[in-house]
C-alpha cells in the first residue's frame, strides 16, 4: 500500500501523497477501501482499491482505483462503514422535527 500512496497524487494540490497518507477503512479479499489524506492542503478522500482479475501484461499486478472526496476523518469512516443509507424517511422525520 505504502508504494501505491507515493504514485497517487492529491486531486485539490497536487503533490504527492506520503507513505503514511492511507489507512486501511476495510478490506476484503481482493478490494480495500483506503481513507487517504494530504498533509499539504489537508484534504481527504476514499478510494476504492481493488485488485483486477488476472494479471497486467508485464506479468505484475493490475489494480483498479475509484476515489471521491469526502469531509469524513478516518475515524468517521471507520465507524459509517456498513451502516443502512439515509432513506427518504429518515429526511422526513429530521425535517418534521424542526431539522434545519
Amino acid at each position: 500500500m505504502k508504494e501505491l500512496t507515493m504514485l497517487m497524487v492529491c486531486p485539490i494540490c497536487g503533490k504527492k501523497y506520503s507513505a503514511d497518507s492511507a489507512k486501511l477503512v476495510q478490506g476484503v479479499s481482493n478490494a480495500a477501501l483506503l481513507h487517504v489524506s494530504c498533509s499539504f492542503c489537508g484534504s481527504a478522500s476514499l478510494a476504492m482499491l481493488t485488485k483486477a482479475v488476472g494479471n497486467d501484461k508485464d506479468g505484475g499486478n493490475a489494480f483498479v482505483t475509484i476515489g471521491m472526496m469526502t469531509d469524513l476523518s478516518f475515524e468517521e469512516s471507520r465507524r459509517l462503514i456498513g451502516q443502512s443509507p439515509v432513506s427518504s424517511a429518515d429526511v422526513l422525520d429530521f425535517y418534521e422535527k424542526g431539522g434545519f
